[in-house]
């Protein structure tokens, strides 16, 4: 049976004026490399547009992503979105088209900053979702 390659998402977060990193930015993409390294050839989506400073927070992410030796050919940068929301839009239309599948993407949302766009999520996706501060 083969199966789907992982894919990993990397929400974005603010670059500062001198196109460093925030600490923010830095330890998602960290956390997303430590994920990765127990994964058969995962597939990094970093995703993010320019904020109030360049360049793009899903660039700097992926230029951070090679460093710690990924490939550029497992580095999806997903450079255009502007919020949540539009990030996982956005990744699920890349996904799909990169991967060839049907944008089902399977997911559990953890957490997200707005109650708001989880909410969207959910429908959109059909998911619920969950805080662990809910719990």
């Amino acid at each position: 049976m083969t199966r789907e390659p992982t894919a990993i998402v990397i929400f974005g977060a603010a670059v500062r004026p001198d196109g460093t990193p925030s600490r923010a930015l830095r330890l998602r993409t960290e956390a997303a490399f430590a994920a990765g390294t127990a994964l058969r050839e995962p597939l990094f989506v970093p995703t993010g547009g320019v904020g109030r400073h360049g360049p793009s927070e899903a660039s700097v992410m992926a230029g951070l992503l090679g460093a710690h030796g990924v490939p550029d050919a497992r580095i999806l940068v997903e450079d255009t979105a502007t919020s949540t929301l539009t990030s996982v839009r956005a990744v699920r239309r890349l996904l799909g088209a990169a991967l060839g599948a049907d944008g089902g993407l399977l997911a559990e949302v953890v957490e997200l900053r707005a109650a708001g766009d989880a909410d969207a999520l959910g429908a959109e996706f059909g998911l619920g979702h969950r805080s662990p501060h809910e719990e």
